[in-house]
């Protein structure tokens, strides 16, 4: 399973997001995968979460949880 989060005050000014994907493992939630984000659009999301899948062929989470500010 994968947690991903986003945090809007944290970037240096040049960033729209930090945006964080998280794993669990053996009960634990570890950082995986950190994006400092040039926007927030769709497509920008689309496009990190097809490199992050291109990036580890092997890894196959059965679920993603994310939260959603609009």
């Amino acid at each position: 399973q994968w947690l991903g989060d986003g945090a809007f005050y944290t970037p240096p000014a040049i960033f729209a997001q930090l945006y964080v994907i998280h794993g669990l493992k053996d009960g634990k939630t570890l950082p995986l995968v950190y994006l400092l984000a040039p926007n927030k659009s769709k497509a920008m999301y689309i496009q990190f979460l097809k490199r992050l899948r291109d990036s580890v062929p092997n890894s196959k989470p059965d679920q993603m949880m994310i939260d959603f500010f609009h």
